[in-house]
């Protein structure tokens, strides 16, 4: 195995040179070396993937197909890992691979998947939205957690009155660890964009205006006059605050 492994880190610098990939083959040998390896060996072949696909894609697809198969958790890792990677060098298989991890009912593949969102938002802010219900709506506390550390504010850039309910639901389920990222999140809000804020903070008062207490005490801090202009302001009673940036 170690021979092996070794052999793969030799075969992945020589993709790195143009007069190899034609001399040696190479494509044609990921594709062969592919089958049968031991675990070790194929979460190594995993961090060839996305310069393969760069030099053949079809030789690439190939590799990455057979790799999708094996369930041992050490290549599901590896192909976890190069998901930032494989969206930047080839968008369509990358997508494909996300949708596949967050299909798994494994929470480290479905995490994976949502950490890739985060890059897809700079790669196609469509396909982005497209696939961020399922996140945040998964059952684990831990995938919800980690689509508001990274995804969520992405969201809020690209639909900034929350049109498709991600942020309002997660904001009422009142998880103190996600509530911390997202209290940040509105405070920003609030201070650039005061538009978005009123359509937000009117849909969460709409459905649970206790929610707000701890976001007002938190702003109470930071600007007490601010918290208090808001609050006359969404009661009907004053006029939309300034944005401060």
């Amino acid at each position: 195995e170690e021979r092996r492994i070794i052999l793969v880190k030799w075969m992945r610098i020589m993709l790195e040179r143009p007069v190899l990939i034609e001399r040696m083959a190479l494509a044609k040998r990921f594709e062969q070396m592919v089958r049968s390896q031991p675990e070790v060996v194929a979460a190594e072949l995993v961090t060839c993937v996305p310069r393969l696909l760069e030099v053949s894609q079809h030789s690439g697809l190939l590799v990455l197909t057979a790799l999708q198969t094996r369930q041992e958790p050490c290549v599901q890792m590896a192909i976890s890992d190069i998901l930032p990677s494989l969206l930047r060098v080839s968008p369509e298989e990358g997508i494909s691979l996300v949708d596949f991890l967050a299909k798994s009912d494994d929470i480290g593949a479905r995490s994976a998947s949502v950490s890739a969102l985060k890059e897809l938002a700079n790669i196609d802010s469509d396909a982005f939205l497209q696939r961020i219900k399922k996140p945040a709506q998964d059952s684990e506390k831990t995938v919800k957690r980690l689509f508001v550390q990274t995804c969520l504010r992405d969201y809020l850039e690209l639909d900034p009155s929350d049109s498709q309910k991600i942020f309002v639901p997660l904001w009422i389920e009142n998880d103190e660890v996600a509530g911390i990222r997202m209290r940040e999140l509105l405070l920003r809000m609030q201070d650039v964009n005061t538009q978005s804020f009123t359509i937000i903070a009117n849909k969460i008062t709409s459905e649970a205006p206790d929610s707000l207490k701890k976001f007002w005490d938190v702003l109470a801090i930071r600007n007490e006059e601010r918290a208090e202009a808001w609050k006359h302001y969404l009661s009907g009673n004053g006029t939309i605050p300034e944005p401060l940036l």
